[in-house]
């Protein structure tokens, strides 16, 4: 489905790990991801993201979710809740539709989702 690359800043006090998963399909994000990077450039249909139950992935839980392949104007990608849960009060999510765009989305870690 997709390969986890670690990237690492600079050595250092301020220095951080991103953990990065690329897909070319629909996907569903782990505890760990932070970072999904959907490489729309790659023929197919329709991309999905189905974010977890928001009460699963706990308060403050962050995805960013970015169209790195610049297709998503002709292959959407569209960023949906799991079950009856809402992703900024919407119940059918976000879709990505300009090309390289990109959303951030956080867990209430009850039953919603809020793009920030």
């Amino acid at each position: 489905m997709g390969t986890i690359v670690r990237y690492a800043a600079q050595n250092g006090p301020g220095s951080s790990i991103i953990n990065r998963i690329e897909v070319t399909g629909s996907y569903s994000p782990t505890p760990s991801d932070y970072y999904i990077g959907v490489d729309s450039s790659v023929p197919g249909g329709a991309i999905t993201i189905t974010l977890p139950l928001a009460a699963e992935a706990g308060n403050g839980k962050v995805f960013v979710i970015k169209d790195e392949g610049g297709n998503c104007s002709v292959r959407n990608i569209t960023i949906a809740p799991s079950g009856s849960e809402q992703l900024d009060g919407a119940a059918l999510g976000y879709t990505l539709v300009v090309n390289y765009e990109a959303i951030t989305v956080v867990s209430d870690g009850v039953g919603a989702w809020y793009i920030i």
